[in-house]
């Protein structure tokens, strides 16, 4: 009889670095800051806060991570709706408001508008 083997789960993999995370880059002993990610999150651009040293197109198997910034948040459309505008009452508003305008205006600089 022939024994199953289990199946070990894949170890998860790191997040992707992001901009605004701290490293230490190869044979260096400063901290820098991912200022660009390329495509496909492979090489990244590095600077030093504060100075104008920068590497770029560094790999990102060979930098230590040592602070991570947390991953944004996706907005979930039901959880937090978008306010809602009632157009017909903002048109409303707009007239009236120019209405007012117009009454208050001196009939001298009416004259001179051209509609």
């Amino acid at each position: 009889m022939a024994k199953s083997r289990k199946k070990t789960a894949a170890p998860e993999p790191p997040p992707p670095p992001q901009v605004g995370d701290k490293v230490y880059p190869p044979r260096s002993e400063m901290v820098y800051e991912i200022s660009k990610v390329h495509y496909g999150g492979e090489e990244v651009d590095l600077h030093v806060p504060g100075t104008n040293l920068e590497r770029f197109r560094v790999r990102t198997d060979s930098v230590t991570f040592v602070e991570r910034k947390p991953p944004a948040r996706t907005s979930n459309p039901f959880t937090h709706p978008e306010p809602v505008f009632d157009v017909e009452e903002i048109l409303e508003r707009i007239a009236a408001v120019q209405e007012e305008n117009l009454k208050r205006a001196p009939a001298s600089w009416l004259s001179t508008v051209r509609w």
